[in-house]
Formats: C-alpha cells, sequence, structure tokens
C-alpha cells in the first residue's frame, strides 16, 4: 500500500507518470496538441506558472475578461516595449489616483485634445514652462 506508480512511455520518450501521492507528471517530446469542440474549464486550487522559451499567443474571437479578485496585476516588458493597440477607444477608469511615473511624456493627438478636471490643477516644474499655440486663450 501507498507504492502504487502508473507509468506510461512511449519509445521517443513522451510519457506520463501519476506517483503513489497523486501527483501527475507528463513529458512531451515533440508537440502537444488540445482540441475541445466545446467549453474547456479548469479549476487550480493553488498557484499556475507558466513558463514560455519562445512566443506566447492567444487568439480570442470574442472577448477577454481578466479578473483578480485579491492581488494586483503587474505587467513587465523585463527587454522592450509594452504596446496597447485598438481599433476603438481605450478606456482606463479607477476608482482612486492614477499614477504615471516616467522619463518623458509624449502626446501626440491627431485631433483635438481635452482636459477635465473638476478639482484644483497644479503643474509643478523644475524647469522652463513654455506654452505654445496659433492663440492662446486663458479666459
Amino acid at each position: 500500500a501507498g507504492v502504487e506508480r502508473i507509468h506510461e512511455r512511449h519509445r521517443t520518450g513522451t510519457g506520463y507518470a501519476i506517483n503513489p501521492d497523486g501527483t501527475r507528471v507528463v513529458g512531451v517530446v515533440k508537440d502537444q496538441f488540445h482540441m475541445i469542440n466545446d467549453d474547456d474549464f479548469t479549476m487550480i486550487g493553488m498557484n499556475k506558472d507558466v513558463y514560455v522559451e519562445g512566443n506566447y499567443g492567444i487568439n480570442i474571437g470574442d472577448h477577454l475578461t481578466i479578473t483578480v479578485n485579491r492581488g494586483n496585476i503587474t505587467i513587465e516588458a523585463k527587454k522592450g516595449k509594452i504596446n496597447l493597440l485598438a481599433k476603438d477607444d481605450i478606456n482606463i477608469t479607477t476608482k482612486k489616483n492614477f499614477n504615471l511615473k516616467c522619463k518623458d511624456i509624449n502626446i501626440d493627438a491627431s485631433g483635438d485634445m481635452v482636459e477635465l478636471v473638476s478639482g484644483f490643477r497644479t503643474a509643478l516644474t523644475s524647469g522652463p514652462y513654455k506654452l505654445r499655440g496659433s492663440r492662446i486663450d486663458l479666459n
């Protein structure tokens, strides 16, 4: 009792094992494909880590929702840029502060730019402050 193990292996080395404690180990030597014709649900009781040495793509036919019930979301590019692209609007909403910290900010609006501030607006600069326009109305 307690020493039972299930093990199946192909001559190429692809196989799986189920250890006595219930841990399942799967090793695939080449490619692996999953096809599901209807819904697929995954429930993980603790943690999940995914490591991909090459590229990782997700192609979704309709809508994507990411929900974190507790904690934060961190997106980090160790090398390179983070690009957000949309054919329509990009909307960011928060119930608290929106904080942006960077070296330089460049905004290129091909149309109008509108700022709506219901409270005070303060601009602090340790260098020169330039305001340029074909016409500047202060009131």
